[in-house]
């Protein structure tokens, strides 16, 4: 697929999820939030006073953590959908409606950046990479998650990655890797495929379905029990899976802190 027409099939797919009221509540959403917080803590990372932007926002929960700690809070999203949104709940924040590969901002202007599930949806992984650390001040750290190769090609991926690529990706870009993990055993991919295949009724990710009033009803409460009750079950279980000595040769995604080099 040419480039210009991977971004209009992100682009639609993102438009339509985040119109969906129920996605902040998602498993996809969740995890990789509490991912960014188990990773923060262990690096003990302090974002008090910092800059730090967040490409490809979505849902914005991770954002909000951010400015829970008394961070300058930027963001970037290539869905109208999620900028209207984050800005009309948060108008403190500098929300923008840009791509990875083009940051509407100025050189050694960020503390840290937060690129979640973004770096796969890029045609160029080398201009999304470099633009990171043209924005990155020396010394500055980049918490980048990415899809592993387990979750299997889709048109919505330029790109899948293994340790072997992040690891390239870093010798490249002269980045030192602070810390590295894989999350999503075999066990768990397991479990998690089976519960969302029973739960698949209940959503409308997938689907052409225009959000209204009546719509809202209908799926309301089938989406909120499963929010409330299975999504929970499945974070214990995936944080759990990130601690226990389980393989993680073929994880469903990767995790890795990298440092810019201070010159």
């Amino acid at each position: 697929m040419s480039g210009d027409g991977l971004f209009a099939t992100n682009l639609s797919h993102y438009e339509k999820l985040y119109a969906d009221p129920f996605e902040r509540r998602s498993f996809e959403v969740r995890s990789k939030t509490q991912i960014f917080k188990s990773l923060q803590s262990q690096q003990k990372e302090v974002l008090n006073g910092k800059r730090v932007l967040d490409i490809g926002f979505g849902s914005g929960d991770i954002i909000l953590a951010v400015s829970k700690q008394w961070a300058d809070c930027y963001g970037v999203e290539i869905a109208k959908t999620a900028t209207a949104s984050l800005k009309k709940r948060c108008p403190s924040f500098h929300i923008f409606e840009a791509r990875a590969a083009s940051l509407p901002f100025k050189s050694d202007f960020f503390d840290i950046i937060v690129c979640s599930h973004v770096l796969e949806h890029e045609t160029s992984e080398a201009a999304a990479i470099r633009e990171m650390i043209r924005v990155l001040k020396p010394g500055g750290t980049i918490f980048l998650g990415v899809p592993a190769v387990a979750v299997g090609e889709t048109e919505l991926h330029a790109r899948l990655y293994d340790p072997a690529s992040i690891q390239n990706l870093a010798d490249t870009f002269h980045l030192e890797i602070l810390r590295s993990h894989a999350y999503g055993s075999r066990p768990f991919q397991i479990i998690y495929y089976a519960i969302s295949a029973i739960a698949a009724r209940a959503s409308t990710h997938n689907t052409t379905v225009r959000f209204s009033k009546q719509n809202v009803v209908r799926y309301g409460v089938i989406r909120r029990l499963y929010h409330s009750l299975v999504v929970p079950v499945l974070l214990f279980l995936y944080r759990l899976d990130a601690i226990i000595p389980i393989s993680k040769r073929k994880p469903i995604e990767i995790w890795v802190i990298l440092r810019k080099a201070l010159s």
